[in-house]
């Protein structure tokens, strides 16, 4: 997404607690009366710290640190975008808006239903091209693979049943099992899209998309992780992480 938004949004914030801060100094000015003009200052800084100070964390925003944080401090932790969309509608955010002449509220919630669109539109995506990888890359190639697995197995038991393929029984079953469970999230996938789509635009098909969508797109990619740890390198219908990332 384009930063223009959110900076928009921080410098309509930054401009409304400046005036709010003015109105609170009230007649003092550095003219009027130097010698009152820092300490009032001071004064007003500390206030505001200390009203706010609860939202200054220094550590990682993004880690289960600051989910425990900011629900012991009766902050709001919101997750995705999809639930960050209604904030543009409330009634306190309109004001700011309105009063800093920035938004109206009329173009308030044009912003929160063009911004649903897009989030809707963006996982619909990407969940298409999950169903297309999935159903045309990675399930046929572990298919090839648990093949050559089982033909090894069925020509070293021909040609000794001594033999231990306990190391090729055991990563059989794994792929086999893998294969099974990415299977039955693709088709999982391809029937709660067809729902998603179904839905009305805005709100409800992007809530949609989070509540529904989302978790069973992770439930695909987990056996699809795991199994590009397992198949060989050569079978493996696209880079993997460790070429990606390390070239190895």
């Amino acid at each position: 997404m384009s930063i223009a938004g959110m900076n928009m949004i921080l410098n309509t914030i930054v401009a409304d607690s400046l005036e709010q801060m003015i109105k609170e100094l009230g007649p003092v000015s550095k003219e009027e009366s130097g010698k009152d003009f820092g300490p009032a200052i001071d004064k007003l800084i500390q206030k505001t710290l200390k009203d706010h100070k609860k939202v200054i964390f220094n550590g990682n925003n993004y880690s289960e640190e600051w989910r425990t944080e900011a629900e012991k401090r009766g902050l709001p932790n919101i997750k995705t975008m999809a639930e960050a969309i209604p904030s543009l509608t409330y009634q306190k955010s309109i004001t700011v808006f309105t009063g800093q002449n920035v938004l109206n509220e009329t173009e308030c919630n044009a912003r929160a239903e063009i911004n649903y669109s897009i989030y809707a539109k963006a996982v619909n995506i990407e969940a298409k091209t999950m169903i297309l990888m999935a159903s045309r890359q990675y399930i046929p190639a572990v298919i090839r693979y648990t093949t050559v697995l089982a033909d090894s197995i069925r020509s070293i038991r021909a040609a000794d049943n001594r033999l231990d393929i306990s190391v090729q029984s055991e990563l059989l079953e794994s792929c086999s099992r893998l294969l099974g469970e990415a299977n039955t999230a693709l088709h999982h996938l391809q029937s709660n899209l067809q729902t998603a789509l179904l839905k009305e635009e805005g709100k409800e098909q992007a809530f949609y998309f989070k509540d529904e969508i989302l978790p069973v797109m992770e439930s695909l990619r987990k056996p699809i992780d795991e199994l590009e740890s397992l198949v060989d390198k050569d079978d493996w219908p696209v880079p993997t992480y460790g070429e990606m990332l390390y070239e190895v």
